[in-house]
């Protein structure tokens, strides 16, 4: 307040009435100062006194109103004072180099300030003091006492008089102190990447049976590290799971943790996974997988960017508000899991049986396990779903040698090869009666968002290493990668596969491919279509060979509404953070578990995404920027922020 009141004396004015309610500081978000100022009377009086629009000022009732006490149209002129010297700050000084604070000027009832200074307990009476001779409760700052901001309360002596005209100055960003958390993240910087290290030397790989114990000491060190943050946290069993060969393996635990229970806030339940894909330094790595590996500004590890860092990022945001001794805009509720590159086996039930447990109090379920789809952040409100297919075609009893049989028997490749042909056609064509059937068709909506993406095909082709796509033109690539389904077929089981040569005709083959889903497929329906199909082909082949089809894997797309009021706080913060909009994008991949979100719990939900373009999810070489994973906490820090401005009534 002291900067206030030499800016008053540099432009003239005498402030005549400095009271404990008008202690207030200036917050330099913007350039020139942008004040919000809210009174029943005096933003009127401002508006016609400015030729600029440096002060934006909102008419309001003066809580008096409700309080029952009586009215004064009357200025107060140090109020209005004071705006004066905030507007003379905004254009006259360097505002890029100062650290000023919008402070909440604090309705109270005038009489001895014995009210505490929350944040040091100090109390104002120290730097307050009555004017002798004052017909009224007059107070003025002792002037040789260091400025302290804080916010004020006060205990009301009702046999005083009462000064009746109210000064209320907010920021325009609800006194979210974000320069302050993001400072703090940038100091945090090399803390967070030793946690990443930490995490990412955990080979959790949820495919490998015998990576078990890993990652069952991944999800302990999830659990501890939310338990020493002060999070309520769980350990939830969800089964065991059924192996091919009959026997049962336990999964690992869910973690769930719970940072906030205030019934006037928001809630909402941050979904992420630490399990990872397989991966081996021989498989084309150039750097060790599971040691994290800083070249470049890149971060290389798997899981580095799916889902270990943006799992990190959540709790370090929840932890920059803790550190800073500020309240959370939301309660925040985590839930955590360790089978998700499989299928998340045993979180449906485990969702289900917690719909009116933990889930009774969640306003909404943010999800963070996709990608930006260029330079660009991004907000992602549509996944592909997926169904996984194994084909089994059988014939001899042994392998044989095809010097000794070639010729003679009719061999399951020769069989599984011929199906797998008529799955898909030259030009991406999927062959399977129905499936093209039961798509939704691409609105003209949808066709103009598409228009609208940054997106390079060239840049596209260079990054994967490709001379020529499917397709030539933008909206019909995106379309295909997003929102059309599409065959792959990833390999053979029981084919000889190592270096050298092997003349030996296999027993039995198994193909894997998979169809990924869209709206308005049923991997139900999808399940029947398939084997169907396979079996009228192979039949007709009129092998003596046996085939099976089963389908592992029917997880279904999601679809939110792009409109929807959490994607509107979505741009503001990626607007905060990283001064330009998002694209608003679907994604090709598959998150089985945000279509059980929705149709379990009826809960909104949220992608917002983190990780780069280029990370190479599933492949060799993963990896996150820094920049992406440290920015990426600011933003998750800026979207709880806004999150709680989100109409109580919206759900």
């Amino acid at each position: 307040m002291l900067v206030a009141v030499e800016a008053l004396k540099n432009i003239g004015l005498v402030h005549a009435d400095i009271k404990p309610d008008n202690v207030m500081l200036v917050n330099r978000q913007s350039q020139p100062l942008r004040i919000k100022l809210i009174d029943f009377g005096l933003a009127r009086t401002v508006n016609k006194l400015q030729k600029s629009k440096t002060v934006q000022t909102v008419c309001y009732r003066a809580p008096e109103v409700f309080l029952g006490l009586p009215l004064n149209e009357a200025i107060d002129m140090w109020s209005l004072g004071c705006v004066v010297a905030f507007m003379y700050i905004g254009q006259k000084l360097h505002v890029g180099k100062s650290a000023f604070e919008v402070m909440r000027v604090i309705t109270q009832i005038h009489g001895q300030p014995e009210d505490h200074l929350l944040d040091s307990g100090v109390k104002t009476k120290l730097y307050f003091k009555k004017e002798k001779d004052s017909p009224s409760a007059s107070w003025r700052l002792r002037t040789s006492e260091k400025t302290i901001g804080c916010h004020t309360t006060t205990e009301p002596k009702m046999n005083l008089p009462v000064h009746t005209s109210v000064l209320l100055i907010v920021s325009t960003v609800h006194a979210f102190h974000y320069t302050e958390l993001a400072q703090y993240v940038d100091n945090h910087q090399e803390k967070y990447i030793e946690s990443l290290r930490e995490w990412v030397a955990v080979e959790s790989d949820s495919s490998n049976i015998m990576k078990r114990p890993d990652l069952h000491r991944m999800m302990e060190m999830v659990a501890q590290k939310l338990r020493l943050m002060g999070g309520t946290v769980e350990l939830v069993d969800i089964g065991d799971q059924k192996l091919l060969d009959g026997q049962s393996l336990a999964l690992p635990k869910v973690v769930t943790a719970q940072f906030g229970i205030d019934t006037n806030k928001h809630t909402v339940c941050v979904y992420g996974h630490v399990d990872v894909q397989p991966a081996k330094l021989e498989d084309g790595w150039a750097t060790d997988p599971y040691n994290l590996t800083d070249i470049n500004g890149n971060l290389y590890g798997r899981g580095a960017s799916d889902n270990k860092a943006p799992v990190l990022a959540w709790i370090h945001a929840v932890e920059a508000y803790q550190a800073l001794n500020m309240e959370l805009p939301v309660n925040v509720k985590f839930l955590i899991e360790g089978m998700e590159e499989t299928g998340s086996n045993g979180l449906d039930s485990m969702i289900s049986a917690q719909r009116d447990i933990f889930f009774s109090d969640v306003d909404y379920i943010i999800i963070s396990d996709c990608g930006w789809l260029s330079w660009r952040p991004a907000l992602t409100y549509g996944t592909r779903g997926n169904c996984y297919f194994l084909a089994e075609v059988e014939g001899p009893k042994q392998d044989l040698h095809s010097g000794g049989y070639g010729g003679t028997v009719i061999e399951p490749m020769t069989d599984l090869i011929g199906i797998l042909d008529t799955l898909i056609s030259p030009n991406g064509k999927i062959l399977i009666p129905g499936i093209r059937e039961a798509v939704a068709p691409l609105t003209d909506e949808e066709w103009k968002m598409y228009q609208d993406i940054q997106f390079d095909i060239d840049n596209y082709k260079n990054k994967i290493g490709v001379s020529q796509l499917m397709y030539n033109n933008k909206v019909d690539l995106l379309a295909h990668m997003w929102r059309y389904p599409t065959v792959s077929i990833h390999g053979i089981e029981g084919a000889f596969s190592d270096p050298g040569t092997k003349t030996v005709i296999p027993a039995k083959v198994t193909a894997k491919f998979s169809i990924r889903q869209v709206p308005d497929m049923d991997p139900a329906v999808v399940k029947k279509q398939v084997t169907d199909y396979l079996q009228s082909v192979f039949t007709k082949r009129k092998s003596p060979n046996k085939l099976k089809v089963t389908m592992v894997i029917g997880a279904k797309p999601w679809l939110s509404d792009p409109q929807h009021p959490l994607y509107e706080a979505g741009k503001a913060a990626v607007k905060r953070v990283f001064d330009m909009d998002p694209d608003m994008i679907r994604e090709g991949g598959t998150i089985p578990i945000a279509r059980t979100f929705q149709d379990v719990t009826g809960k909104s939900i949220i992608m917002l995404p983190i990780g780069g373009f280029d990370d190479g999810l599933h492949s060799q070489n993963e990896k996150i920027s820094r920049y992406n994973y440290i920015n990426g906490t600011k933003l998750f820090i800026a979207y709880l922020n806004e999150v709680s401005q989100i109409n109580k009534t919206i759900v």
